[in-house]
């Protein structure tokens, strides 16, 4: 179960990493 629970909170973070990279890219781009 705590393996379970750092997989899900470490894939929570790079998908909010990954989100981020993204809006920031859409944000260059549109200036």
């Amino acid at each position: 179960m705590k393996n379970y629970d750092i997989i899900r909170k470490l894939s929570l973070i790079y998908e909010s990493g990954q989100r981020y990279k993204v809006q920031s890219q859409l944000f260059r781009l549109r200036r």
